[in-house]
């Protein structure tokens, strides 16, 4: 067996849930179903990946390390359809957006609105929603304001740019 990344994918699920039941439920799969998809993607990295506990399960020293690097590549993946989707003719500029006025200021500010591409936005109820949607790849971009200096948390490897 190879590596796909839908193991990677699932191996960070587990990590980030912190249990084999909550990243079942967050891929859509069972829990014995997972289970036996990780002890298959342990064999082909070399040992346990997560030590299992009664308070869930902790990346090993080599899951820490698989972890990483399956993170570098499903962001490196991520890219590689974001870059593509931008240099394919006539592909769209997928935007999401929390507030359609901040999207307003945003392209009378650009030439973005006069570029002749195709610009499509979704609004959403939540930043945080937006965040995850833009790291799972369904956006090029998200458009969003913080307030008293809150900070919203970015996935990995997603550069962000502050407009005023």
């Amino acid at each position: 067996m190879q590596l796909e990344l839908r193991h990677l994918q699932a191996l960070c699920r587990i990590a980030e849930a912190g249990s084999l039941g909550g990243a079942a439920r967050r891929l859509g799969v069972s829990q014995p179903a997972l289970s036996a998809q990780l002890r298959r993607i342990e064999a082909v990295t070399g040992g346990a990946l997560f030590v299992r506990g009664r308070a869930g399960v902790q990346p090993t020293a080599l899951g820490q390390f698989v972890l990483a690097k399956a993170r570098r590549v499903l962001s490196e993946m991520d890219a590689l359809g974001a870059e593509a989707r931008a240099l394919a003719p006539g592909a769209p500029l997928r935007l999401g957006c929390i507030l359609l006025v901040l999207l307003d200021g945003l392209l009378a500010e650009t030439d973005l609105a006069m570029s002749g591409r195709e610009i499509t936005v979704d609004l959403e109820d939540s930043v945080t929603a937006l965040s995850r949607m833009l790291g799972a790849g369904r956006y090029d971009a998200i458009v969003f304001g913080e307030v008293n200096d809150h900070e919203v948390p970015l996935p990995q490897g997603v550069l962000a740019r502050t407009l005023i």
